[in-house]
């Protein structure tokens, strides 16, 4: 028994020796050069770095769980290395994860070390086309094996769009969003199924053409600001049926967006600017018990704004007209050259009681107009903005009658500059 025992512990113990004589081996200089041409490693400068990739999920929800996304496909063993030394040269680079983990150990020189994988090429917005990076600072200590970490993450920001059942009701299937970051764009359309990728921290507007099933054209636009890199930014569009909105803009009349971005720990609705509050509610016009209120911007003073605040509808144009015996006529005169062309002998034109004509234009537009008897009225002409012609002063004169024969004229008067 002494006899076996003790030839087990001479058998481990030159098992033991010669894995130590191997490592050191490793350590001292003893492995040829990796490369051709490559001087010998100094053996008191040499350490050995061992590497492991992670690889962050993507941020999805159930909708784009339901396209065909190439990143599920991504494997960490395809990602590429680079080794970048303290100067930023890169001293030994892997086509693949797999290439060097099939390699012999890697020793590198002591120092400070950038090890960075990456899978795919970043665009400014592509289809299908995601792109991951993962980057570690490492210090290589002589005679040592040096453990990292490497976590890959998605670079890009998604952008993926969904349309309410009330917006297919109202406009036909020609409808297509253009997303863009500013240097690359993409159109997301009815049929389309890819995921649409855009290189992040960029602010991505959006914007909705569609046509009315009256055969309107309708332009909505929208923003994203500072797109965060593996977000997912969910837009959704439908129609906005509040009386709050009854004549939103012209340019994207009654639509609503609805932004959500998803990251892998958190779900941020992303809500539109409030309106301001009204001005002071004002004073009851002459009339007593049956007074007929307006209070907003754009009475006392001019509303300003510049063109592009005009065309992106940022500067909100609102009055809330209030009338205790009711509306009986809501008389609207838009004095603005192009707007005027359009209208023709329509303008002036009222909500209460319009012409044909007219009925179908607000119709088509998804305006929902006051009802005779109403107490309460919001008239938002913001949208008219981005349809003035650029820098000048219009006017929307508007005279409000309410059941009692009651009438009240207000012009709201607007200054593009």
């Amino acid at each position: 028994m002494r006899v076996a025992a003790y030839t087990i512990i001479i058998l481990f113990s030159l098992l033991a020796g010669f894995t130590s004589c191997e490592m050191k081996k490793e350590l001292t200089g003893g492995l040829k050069p990796v490369n051709p041409g490559e001087e010998p490693v100094d053996p008191a400068v040499t350490g050995v770095l061992d590497l492991k990739l992670n690889l962050n999920p993507e941020t999805d929800t159930q909708e784009t769980k339901a396209k065909a996304d190439v990143a599920a496909t991504v494997d960490v063993n395809d990602f590429s290395i680079e080794i970048i030394d303290s100067t930023g040269t890169v001293v030994r680079s892997f086509d693949s994860y797999r290439e060097y983990q099939n390699a012999d150990e890697l020793l590198l020189k002591e120092g400070l070390y950038t090890v960075r994988a990456t899978w795919g090429k970043l665009y400014e917005a592509a289809f299908d086309a995601p792109y991951f990076v993962g980057d570690t600072v490492c210090r290589i200590e002589p005679g040592v094996v040096s453990s990292i970490k490497t976590d890959c993450s998605l670079q890009n920001a998604k952008v993926n769009i969904d349309y309410t059942e009330d917006f297919l009701k109202v406009f036909k299937d020609d409808y297509a969003a253009i997303v863009t970051n500013g240097l690359g764009a993409l159109t997301l359309d009815k049929k389309e199924q890819r995921v649409a990728y855009f290189r992040s921290n960029d602010n991505i507007r959006l914007t909705v053409n569609a046509t009315t099933v009256k055969g309107l054209d309708v332009i909505s636009k929208h923003k994203i600001e500072k797109a965060q890199p593996n977000a997912l930014y969910n837009v959704v569009l439908g129609i906005d049926m509040s009386v709050d909105s009854v004549i939103d803009q012209i340019l994207k009349p009654g639509i609503t967006v609805d932004i959500t971005m998803h990251d892998r720990d958190t779900v941020i609705d992303i809500e539109a600017p409030a309106l301001p509050p009204d001005p002071d509610e004002g004073e009851e016009e002459p009339g007593g018990d049956n007074a007929i209120t307006v209070t907003g911007n754009g009475l006392d003073s001019p509303v300003e704004m510049t063109e592009a605040e005009a065309s992106d509808g940022s500067v909100p144009v609102k009055v809330v007209i209030k009338a205790k015996a009711g509306l009986s006529k809501v008389l609207v005169k838009i004095i603005a050259p192009e707007l005027e062309a359009i209208l023709g002998k329509e303008n002036p034109f009222d909500l209460v009681t319009p012409t044909e004509a007219i009925k179908e234009i607000l119709d088509g537009v998804g305006l929902v107009r006051p009802a005779a008897g109403d107490t309460e009225y919001a008239l938002d002409v913001t949208g008219f903005m981005g349809m003035m012609g650029g820098p000048g002063t219009y006017k929307f004169e508007v005279t409000i009658t309410e059941g009692e024969g009651n009438s009240l004229s207000k012009t709201l008067t607007v200054i593009i500059k």
